[in-house]
């Protein structure tokens, strides 16, 4: 009797692994693709002020401009899942976004700006479903991302121009270092299709230059300060995607 009990116990427990198995999200490679809208800002702190030497310096402005554009990317990835209803994802991401900014600001060096912005890094996302069956899951997930972002276009090479004219040397640091907030809503369907909405709130921005210089000279017997500022950061504050993946 004690055997018989015994071997019932050892039969159920086989029968719920695999039926927990039968409907949990499968462990694989995936791809996605996703497309949406990215924001985008420019902080100008430019400003070229002459003075006497007595005189406190001035302030230097700042000028923000705030836009945003298309945004598209792929990622390519492997997901496990450690329960039907708790995983993660460890995946590469690509990403690029057209901004178009503007201002009704008539100062500053910045009116109108089109620049392209490429996003790179490595992520990991925990996933949890709500829903766990055999031919659909949904559930959410957070996570976080180490990367890059780099900013291309002609606005930023004729800035560079501009800078070049003060004669310093200066170069714009168009690369920086990337952190960012991955979090969203998804579904997997029929095994191996999956629908996502993700947002994504990158940290830092990109210090495009950070330079300052001063120069005295004389009118008479007074001396005065020229002193040059430039201080110009990018910025991509946050995005919004939708997302399309298949499981291998």
């Amino acid at each position: 009797m004690k055997n018989l009990s015994k071997s019932v116990f050892l039969s159920v427990a086989v029968a719920s692994a695999l039926a927990a198995s039968a409907v949990a999200e499968q462990n694989g490679v995936f791809l996605g693709a996703e497309v949406g809208y990215g924001g985008a800002s420019v902080e100008d702190r430019s400003n070229y002020d002459e003075r006497p030497m007595t005189q406190a310096p001035r302030s230097t402005p700042t000028l923000k401009y705030n836009g945003g554009g298309v945004k598209y990317g792929i990622i390519a990835g492997y997901k496990q899942f450690f329960t039907p209803y708790l995983g993660l994802r460890y995946y590469a991401s690509l990403s690029a976004m057209h901004a178009s900014l503007s201002t009704s600001q008539i100062e500053g060096e910045w009116k109108n700006v089109s620049a392209t912005m490429i996003n790179y890094g490595a992520n990991v996302d925990f996933l949890g479903n709500f829903i766990a069956q055999e031919n659909l899951d949904f559930g959410g997930f957070v996570g976080l991302g180490i990367g890059g972002t780099s900013w291309l276009g002609k606005n930023i090479n004729d800035y560079q121009k501009l800078v070049d004219g003060y004669g310093y040397g200066w170069k714009l640091s168009k690369n920086s270092f990337d952190v960012a907030l991955n979090v969203g809503l998804r579904a997997n369907i029929a095994k191996n299709h999956g629908v996502e909405i993700v947002a994504r709130v990158p940290f830092l921005p990109t210090k495009l230059i950070d330079k300052s210089r001063t120069e005295p000279y004389n009118v008479g017997a007074d001396t005065y300060l020229a002193t040059a500022t430039r201080k110009d950061s990018l910025h991509h504050p946050y995005s919004i995607t939708a997302r399309y993946t298949f499981s291998f």
